[in-house]
């Protein structure tokens, strides 16, 4: 029991001294001399617990950080008392959670730009977990008779990347009151298409019929 928590005490400040040097100087800067320096432990300990280097601390990172904010994001829709109220919940702290990280580590532009895409490589575990939980809210929603029937797996990746806009393709500086201002205008939208309104009738919004394409008129006679 000893030796199994000095170990994950060791692997947790590895991670730790990681996360905080990948935010400052940025993936390729940062080597496995600065995590070891950083972690106070030799460089031969860093390839114990990661034998393939720096690369697979970076990811060990990124799941560490976000299996912490998810479980927060989870709870956050625990006292909710309607399938709606939930989404509200779900969408605030999806929002929130990834900018209070961003002003956590003091992200700047330009480091943000260089670690995001090699950070949602590692996401995608995640990001199929959060494609349930949004399928199964729209499906809860219609379910209760809180939503129109739409079918759950489109609105759930709709809602997985209008986040994108929201979150990681936003401007890296903005305060918390534009932030605020964003999520609420997009709940608005997105409620505003997933609520069932009073007295209405059928329960799916109705097709949309094509328009005729007309030829390219170009100018041109023969």
């Amino acid at each position: 029991m000893g030796s199994n928590r000095r170990s994950a005490e060791k692997r947790r400040k590895i991670l730790e001294a990681g996360s905080i040097l990948f935010s400052k100087q940025g993936f390729k800067a940062t080597t496995l001399e600065d995590i070891a320096r950083r972690a106070k432990m030799g460089k031969a300990t860093l390839y114990y617990y990661f034998p393939d280097g720096k690369e697979t601390i970076f990811a060990a990172v990124v799941q560490y950080e976000v299996e912490a904010v998810f479980g927060q994001i989870m709870g956050a829709m625990a006292t909710a008392a309607s399938v709606t109220e939930r989404l509200r919940a779900y969408v605030r702290a999806r929002v929130g959670y990834f900018h209070q990280k961003i002003a956590f580590h003091g992200l700047k532009p330009d480091i943000a730009e260089e670690i995001m895409p090699r950070a949602e490589a590692e996401l995608k575990r995640y990001l199929d977990q959060e494609t349930e939980v949004l399928q199964a809210l729209v499906q809860a929603g219609i379910d209760s008779g809180e939503f129109r029937t739409l079918d759950p797996g489109v609105v759930g990746r709709i809602i997985q990347a209008s986040f994108r806009a929201i979150t990681s393709e936003r401007p890296m500086r903005g305060t918390a009151q534009e932030i605020t201002a964003e999520t609420e205008l997009f709940l608005t939208l997105l409620l505003g298409g997933l609520l069932r309104h009073p007295g209405e009738v059928g329960s799916s919004l109705p097709p949309v019929a094509p328009k005729e394409v007309q030829p390219l008129n170009t100018g041109s006679t023969q």
